[in-house]
């Protein structure tokens, strides 16, 4: 399914008066649009080599960039291990051969050059004689575009055992062919020994040529409030490049949903290139500040998606929760450590040991109901794990025949440090969800959703510290426009609410309502 607003007049693209790197003011009358393309996309099959398989992947990255220009964007966005997918993660040797040394950009680099290495660049030849850096300049400068794509950085280190140090890179490329920023991927997720993660990450963001300054982040990176948070408060920026390879796992961790959250509980405009193979590896788009969807897709029985998701964005955002207030990001000095749930939501033990998937079976208290048409709970629905108290009212408007047969949904409470494999950071993770179950002891991974809930709330006592990204899907797994549901991070809370503007039908069919807790960490990546 794709939702897509069709682009509204285009404004002129002027450079912010005074310069880009001047502060961006969320209360500035005058915006600007800009029109940015993110790819969802499946790599071809292996062709046996490194070179002949970057050679295959350019190729597929020249048509999609022609046909982003042909649609009137600006920039183009590709997905995380596009290129260096095919490599072996865990040989440093095989990851090596699909890595470039990238310079640090300058902004003074010369590129007349470029004309005439470009002319080298047949997007139908095995391109392997000019490299990927070039490769991706040449795209730029070709169709006139900001082009963002990842690749593999190597870099010479006398102290290191093989000499080499391998990073997962984020490069940008304007359209005069310059390479504008190269960004080391702060949190490595399943790539370890094959990239190294960075001692000491620093935020990376460019100005484009369009008056918009752009952070990079890289798939894992959103998991964790470093480097969003340095790059919001000390660098003034209000719009994201997410490339990313995520790996769905249903009900509590998919895509597009976290994505959507990540925008809207940051209040920033959010433009995310996926992997399309799988259902549980695809989800992306074009997101605005709270939320919006502009142009996005997630296909839950699809295989093999390759699509340009293009949309307009605005420079300065509007977002629900501005950095000029104190709910824009977690305040860390509080009295207490923990939010506080009304006096009358207390478990009355009807709670149960439970299993759900996040990376690997976890161990988390459930409420399970069977639910039907008409039933009301007004209170007393509650679950605690490790200190974390999930609480939930709802009210079912009806349910739904469907393929499989079971209307059970949880109240999942979940307060846990996951490790994953070949992963440096460990997450740390509160989670409070209502969402369907496809038994009555396990939350396996489904994306089917069977009872119209007319009304629910959600309501957690979160650390003060953590961030939380409010997540609310449909039938299929499908965002739900952010106007038809309420979140406030102060209170810990999610409910359900009619929208007097939205062209939508406010009795939904609901997959799952989840606030996903961030735990604080330092900035220390």
């Amino acid at each position: 399914m794709v939702w897509y607003v069709p682009p509204r007049a285009l404004l002129l693209a002027l450079l912010l008066a005074a310069g880009a790197h001047a502060e961006f003011q969320m209360s500035r009358a005058t915006t600007v649009k800009y029109r940015a393309t993110a790819v969802q996309f499946t790599k071809p099959a292996s062709l046996g080599t490194a070179a002949r398989n970057i050679a295959q992947v350019l190729a597929r990255f020249w048509e999609l960039a022609n046909q982003s220009s042909l649609a009137g964007s600006e920039l183009v966005v590709f997905p995380e291990a596009s290129i260096w997918g095919y490599g072996d993660y865990r040989s440093r040797e095989s990851m090596r051969e699909y890595c470039e040394e990238i310079p640090e950009p300058t902004g003074q680099e010369e590129v007349t050059w470029l004309p005439t290495m470009c002319s080298r660049a047949n997007p139908s030849s095995q391109q392997g004689d000019i490299g990927q850096l070039h490769h991706l300049a040449c795209i730029a400068m070709r169709f006139n575009l900001t082009v963002v794509a990842n690749m593999g950085d190597v870099q010479r280190c006398t102290s290191c055992p093989d000499g080499h140090l391998q990073y997962n890179t984020e490069v940008a490329f304007g359209p005069d062919g310059r390479l504008l920023a190269k960004y080391h991927k702060s949190h490595i997720y399943g790539t370890s020994p094959g990239f190294d993660q960075p001692a000491r990450a620093d935020p990376v963001y460019f100005d484009a040529h369009f008056g918009v300054r752009f952070g990079l982040v890289v798939c894992y990176d959103i998991d964790f409030q470093f480097p969003t948070d340095k790059l919001i408060r000390h660098d003034k920026v209000f719009d994201f490049i997410l490339s990313t390879s995520w790996g769905n796992i249903p009900p509590l961790n998919t895509a597009l949903l976290t994505q959507q959250g990540w925008a809207r509980r940051y209040g920033v405009n959010v433009i995310a290139a996926n992997n399309g193979a799988t259902p549980m590896n695809s989800g992306g788009g074009i997101l605005g500040a709270g939320g919006e969807l502009v142009s996005v897709s997630f296909h839950s029985s699809q295989f093999n998606v390759t699509e340009l998701l293009t949309g307009d964005l605005e420079t300065i955002p509007h977002p629900l929760y501005s950095p000029k207030h104190s709910n824009f990001l977690p305040e860390l000095n509080s009295s207490s450590d923990m939010l506080a749930l009304p006096p009358e939501i207390e478990s009355f033990g009807q709670q149960e040991p439970c299993t759900v998937m996040i990376g690997a079976w976890q161990q988390a208290s459930c409420f399970f109901l069977d639910l039907s048409s008409g039933v009301s709970i007004k209170n007393g629905l509650s679950a605690t794990h490790n200190g974390l108290t999930c609480a939930a009212q709802l009210k079912v408007e009806r349910t739904e025949p469907g393929s499989i047969n079971t209307t059970t949904y949880a109240l999942i409470a979940l307060n846990t440090t996951l490790s994953f494999e070949h992963t440096p950071d460990p997450l740390g993770l509160e989670v409070c969800a209502l969402v369907q179950c496809t038994s009555p002891t396990a939350c396996k991974p489904s994306f089917q959703a069977h009872a119209v809930l007319s009304e629910w709330q959600l309501q957690g006592n979160f650390r003060r510290d953590t961030l939380l990204l409010p997540m609310v899907g449909m039938e299929d797994a499908q965002p739900v426009p952010p106007d038809l549901t309420g979140f406030s991070p102060h209170a810990g809370m999610l409910w359900s609410q009619n929208s007097p503007t939205a062209n939508h039908a406010t009795n939904r069919t609901l997959w799952g309502a989840i606030l996903y807790g961030l735990a604080h960490t330092a900035n220390t990546a």
